[in-house]
């Protein structure tokens, strides 16, 4: 085979996977919380987003759920979104309730949430699930982070 052939080949096809690499959708990837005093009350949280990846000042719905190990009453379960800056401000915020659960249950709940207006506000992602006791005492039941 004639060397120039084989030269221009390798180079369209190295150029053809350089371009395929980057033009790959990257999904929303969470890890746990490890700065975070979680009592790891609830297994299993799983985070859903669609559109994923989303873009600012975009509706995303957010489907979270999980399988809880203790009661959660009704009224005293949330789950909270958050957005934060690089220099870890807050810039969006939103909850949705959790319906009353059984130990040993699973809970579900969707809600479609405003992506903040610039990238520079949307550098981390937090959902987290809480259950209120009282005004004074809350207990963090599950954490989940992503960075962008």
């Amino acid at each position: 085979m004639n060397p120039k052939f084989l030269f221009a080949f390798v180079l369209l096809v190295t150029l053809s996977v350089a371009h395929a690499i980057r033009l790959e959708k990257r999904g929303t990837k969470f890890t746990g919380c490890a700065d975070e005093k979680v009592s790891k009350q609830v297994s299993t949280l799983e985070i859903t987003l669609s559109p994923d990846p989303f873009k600012p000042k975009q509706n995303v719905k957010f489907t979270v759920s999980g399988k809880t190990k203790i009661d959660i009453k009704d009224e005293d379960g949330f789950v909270f979104i958050n957005f934060f800056n690089k220099k870890n401000e807050e810039r969006g915020f939103n909850f949705i309730p959790i319906p009353q659960t059984k130990a040993g249950d699973s809970f579900k709940v969707s809600e479609e949430v405003q992506v903040p207006a610039s990238k520079e506000d949307m550098a981390t992602l937090t959902v987290k699930v809480f259950n209120y006791h009282s005004d004074v005492d809350k207990t963090l039941l599950a954490c989940a982070k992503a960075k962008y």
